[in-house]
């Protein structure tokens, strides 16, 4: 049975100009396993805590709360608990809290994901260690050597456009996208995530029709840290080319950002399919999961259609993004990570068009 599957994008910068956000939920250390920590964010204030262990193993926990430092760095005091309540027995009252010194995390300025938490508890020496988002779910046993980079795109995404500063949509600010991804292979040494535009944005599937006129197929590069994605727009330019949509942004568990900065931080772009979408001038791009893998797969909840509902698949005339500067085109030929990954972005491109 074929796996839906949605695109879906985030991306992260360092500093006051541009959003930034780690992930909430848990986070372990992956050299100690055995110990955890659950991170909350509202707004910007940031709640941690710590499922450890004393010096000699019995089991306790620390927690932190304060405002964040700019976007990505938290500094804040540590209180130890002992003496927690046991599961099922009468409340016996609030375990004391005792101030033990002070936890500093330092998030990855490109991965909300990652970062690095130091440990500052006398009589113990400073100690830093990477820390980073556990994924429980997203890597499943079927899915074999796969990275959890593409299986958790496994899904519906809805996605926001901002053609706020696109020349040729003067008519409107924003428009939106919905992608299923319902299949992952291996092409090479590259793992591919596959799908569709949906026919409606009430699908969560991939109909036959959205696979012959809107397919699309996707990867991540570890070189530039993000999803990338082509789908077929099933659009032509004045010139008569084929037309394409590119997403780019590194992804989060339930949403994505790119294309705040400008600063080859992703985005989304309108392309000629035959062309390099990187050449291209990538416009902000925000979104977010609308329905499971699970979902997409196995159907839990509102059936999902048999077949096609008769559509007008006609291309539509739009023009393509405007070309960057000759001299950052050349830069990016040269660059011999960049040649890899337009590679790749071949790779998918032929596996979007390969469905006409």
């Amino acid at each position: 049975m074929r796996r839906l599957f949605a695109p879906l994008l985030l991306l992260a910068g360092f500093g006051t100009a541009h959003a930034y956000q780690p992930e909430a939920g848990l986070w372990w250390s992956p050299g100690s396993s055995g110990s955890g920590f659950t991170l909350e964010l509202q707004d910007n204030l940031l709640a941690f805590t710590g499922y450890l262990g004393e010096p000699n193993g019995a089991p306790v926990w620390y927690t932190s709360a304060g405002l964040m430092t700019g976007n990505a760095l938290y500094n804040g005091r540590l209180f130890r608990f002992q003496g927690a309540q046991c599961a099922g027995c009468s409340y016996a009252g609030a375990p004391a809290a005792q101030d033990v010194g002070s936890v500093r995390i330092v998030f990855d300025a490109n991965n909300p994901t990652r970062g690095t938490l130091t440990w500052n508890v006398p009589p113990q020496p400073i100690r830093s260690i990477p820390v980073e988002r556990f994924y429980y779910y997203f890597k499943r046993g079927e899915d074999g050597s796969a990275p959890v980079e593409v299986t958790k795109m496994l899904g519906e995404w809805h996605l926001n456009l901002d053609f706020s500063e696109y020349p040729n949509f003067n008519a409107f600010r924003y428009s939106g996208d919905v992608l299923v991804f319902d299949d992952f292979s291996r092409d090479g040494n590259t793992w591919y995530f596959d799908g569709c535009r949906t026919e409606t944005s009430l699908d969560a599937e991939c109909t036959a029709d959205a696979l012959d006129f809107n397919s699309a197929s996707g990867f991540y590069s570890s070189t530039r840290r993000r999803q990338s994605i082509i789908v077929d727009d099933n659009s032509q330019n004045s010139a008569g080319q084929l037309l394409c949509m590119y997403y780019e942004a590194p992804v989060q568990a339930e949403h994505f950002t790119a294309g705040l900065t400008g600063n080859n931080d992703g985005g989304f772009t309108i392309f000629p399919c035959s062309a390099n979408p990187l050449n291209y001038v990538l416009y902000p791009l925000r979104g977010a999961r609308t329905a499971s893998r699970t979902f997409v797969e196995e159907g839990v909840g509102p059936s999902k259609r048999a077949t096609a509902v008769a559509t007008d698949h006609s291309p539509r005339v739009r023009e393509a993004a405007p070309l960057k500067p000759l001299a950052e085109r050349k830069a990016l030929a040269q660059d011999p990570a960049t040649v890899e990954f337009i590679q790749q972005l071949d790779t998918a491109r032929q596996r979007v068009m390969s469905k006409r």
